[in-house]
């Protein structure tokens, strides 16, 4: 038989087999159509997993860096309240410890006392990298730095309102302080 004959029957059948609603493709072709096309549900399958995985990632980063924050915010203010309490600032009249209140004397006191090479190791501890500042408004304005310890880095700052006590004129001012940490 030439190939001629050949080519006409088998393109005969192929017609026939199509007209009675057949497949004009061999079984081979369908069955790689069809790994082709799970395929390409698994490629679109595994692209909507990769774009929810960003999405929540995103938003997980978001929520983990705001912690943070809040989380810096606090030791922030534990510092100040640290600060307060310090028997080295605070204000005792009498025998009784007066609340947000510094005395002044004890201020220059302990700020002279820091300044000493290694001394400032000692209160690293409860103050860690922070600059505890106390600021004097009335009768006149005056700043002392308590302690300073900076390292590069963001910034918080928390203010709080104390009394200044000066136990040589007796007499109370309002003050600052400030407390700004390194992290």
């Amino acid at each position: 038989m030439s190939d001629d004959i050949l080519t006409r029957k088998w393109a005969r059948g192929r017609v026939a087999q199509v007209a009675k609603g057949g497949f004009l493709f061999p079984k081979s072709r369908r069955a790689q159509l069809r790994v082709f096309e799970a395929l390409a549900v698994l490629v679109i399958f595994f692209f909507f997993i990769a774009f929810g995985m960003n999405v929540y990632f995103v938003i997980q980063r978001a929520s983990i860096e705001k912690e943070i924050a809040r989380v810096q915010d606090l030791r922030a203010v534990q510092i100040a309240q640290k600060a307060m309490f310090l028997p080295e600032m605070d204000c005792v009249i009498l025998g009784v410890q007066r609340e947000n209140c510094v005395d002044v004397l004890k201020v220059q006191g302990i700020r002279e006392v820091l300044g000493a090479p290694g001394v400032a190791d000692v209160y690293f501890p409860v103050f860690g990298y922070s600059t505890v500042n106390v600021t004097r408004f009335t009768p006149s304005r005056e700043s002392w730095v308590v302690y300073e310890r900076q390292r590069q880095g963001d910034q918080k700052r928390f203010q709080t309102p104390v009394l200044v006590y000066d136990p040589v004129t007796y007499k109370y001012g309002f003050g600052m302080l400030e407390v700004t940490m390194y992290g």
